[in-house]
């Protein structure tokens, strides 16, 4: 099985200590799990690097001092897609774009709303989030709207929400949608540019309440969902890794 290794940055090695995990993996595969632990005593580190062929999604752990920074990228992940009022008893998983929107569709309206959910099972129990940041990017070749622009429109701010359904996201249609919670919703707002990407979005209220009620994962829906604005990132499907949603959190273990 071919390893893969991740390194930190050079301000990261001005800490004494810290390690490094990478799980990564788009498909299953019948071996479960293969590590690789590399010491480079001359910066006092070591790396642990696992291949994890059975979750869908990778995580980079790195431990500074008492705080623990974790890195969730998704990747080809089951629980994510978006519903269309156009095509009311589908559901768009494993497509490569998420995509937030109101248009036309044959002349008829059409609305489009996403959702996708990281797995937290790597925060140990009892653990103090700290911080938690979102980031999406831009697709370069988007696939609804106007086929050009990621993003258009002059009203295309968004909201991100809590979903708090419990039914599976794979049973999500448009006739069959989560329900969600505006308690601590982010407003993304206006895009400022056609293929803007929206990096470091705060969203740590929110996953407090997920860490503490059930986390269904997030909804992302138009503030005011009027003809002809949109907004279009990658998704976990996306052939490019480093423009597939990510998160990074900030604990304390108690």
């Amino acid at each position: 099985m071919k390893k893969v290794f991740s390194f930190c940055a050079a301000t990261l090695i001005l800490f004494s200590f810290f390690t490094t995990q990478t799980l990564t993996s788009c498909t299953k595969a019948t071996i479960l799990r293969d590590t690789t632990i590399i010491r480079d005593t001359t910066i006092i580190r070591d790396t642990t690097v696992i291949r994890d062929t059975v979750n869908q999604y990778d995580t980079t752990l790195i431990y500074l001092h008492d705080t623990v920074q974790l890195t969730l990228e998704l990747c080809c992940n089951e629980n994510e897609g978006y519903v269309n009022s156009y095509f009311t008893t589908d559901n768009a998983n494993g497509v490569n774009q998420l995509t937030v929107a109101a248009w036309t569709h044959s002349g008829s309206p059409e609305t489009s709303r996403s959702f996708f959910r990281f797995d937290y099972s790597d925060i140990p129990v009892n653990s103090i989030l700290i911080s938690a940041r979102l980031s999406l990017y831009a697709i370069p070749t988007p696939g609804s709207g106007n086929m050009v622009d990621a993003h258009f429109g002059t009203a295309n701010s968004f909201t991100i929400r809590r979903i708090t359904s419990t039914m599976s996201p794979t049973l999500y249609t448009w006739n069959n949608q989560p329900t969600s919670s505006s308690q601590n919703q982010v407003i993304i707002p206006q895009s400022t540019s056609s293929f803007q990407n929206n990096t470091g979005i705060n969203v740590t209220n929110l996953v407090k309440d997920m860490l503490a009620q059930g986390n269904y994962g997030f909804f992302m829906q138009l503030q005011n969902e009027t003809t002809y604005n949109s907004r279009q990132y990658c998704s976990s499907f996306y052939s490019e890794s480093a423009k597939r949603p990510k998160l990074v959190l900030q604990y304390k273990k108690e």
